[in-house]
């Protein structure tokens, strides 16, 4: 998709349009997700 035609877009038809592409729209990193739960010791 040209940065062009995306400007054109609102964030939810850019999101549907990742997504029936069938890329990532959102990246989770899992690690800081358990830090975020509290599913791990901090190590710092």
């Amino acid at each position: 998709m040209s940065q062009e035609r995306a400007a054109e877009l609102t964030r939810r038809d850019f999101i549907r349009a990742l997504a029936l592409e069938n890329l990532d729209v959102f990246i989770v990193d899992n690690e800081y997700l358990a830090q975020e739960f509290g599913l791990v010791e901090d190590l710092e």
